[in-house]
């Protein structure tokens, strides 16, 4: 009567199951320590980019896949390295060193400078195969 539940413990028990990763913790925010809601984590060895929580900015892991399928599970000591974007911000590189406890990363995301120039209220004069516009009569339009 007890072996099920007592076989049903001992399999979920991380020491059958196999060796769990160490947890690791990323946080993205902006210069002002607001949460980026918009942030991706990518690991430098993945294909897949993991979106952060809206809210937090937080995301959380103790492995990754990588591209070839093989599995990276977060162990004391490993290096890590990954990259994190948002749109509107400059791409941060991260290289972090696992510890025993206490992997917590926060990230700091600096804007990206405006491309375009608040001053010019003027639209972009754009030419097509012309080199002078068409002038035109005051009479009327041109034949």
């Amino acid at each position: 009567m007890w072996y099920p539940l007592i076989l049903s413990l001992a399999l979920s028990s991380p020491a059958v199951a196999g060796s769990d990763g160490l947890k690791l913790a990323i946080y993205v925010a902006d210069g002002a320590g607001v949460p980026i809601p918009t942030a991706v984590i990518r690991h430098v060895e993945e294909g897949d980019r993991h979106a952060v929580n809206r809210r937090t900015g937080g995301w959380m892991a103790d492995r990754l896949y990588l591209a070839e399928g093989q599995e990276l599970v977060f162990e004391r000591g490993s290096m890590l390295e990954f990259e994190i974007s948002a749109p509107g911000y400059e791409t941060a590189h991260v290289i972090y060193s696992m510890r025993k406890r206490k992997n917590r990363l926060t990230v700091t995301l600096a804007q990206m400078e405006e491309l375009v120039n608040d001053s010019e209220d003027v639209d972009p004069v754009i030419q097509f195969f012309r080199d002078k516009p068409i002038e035109h009569d005051a009479s009327g339009p041109a034949h």
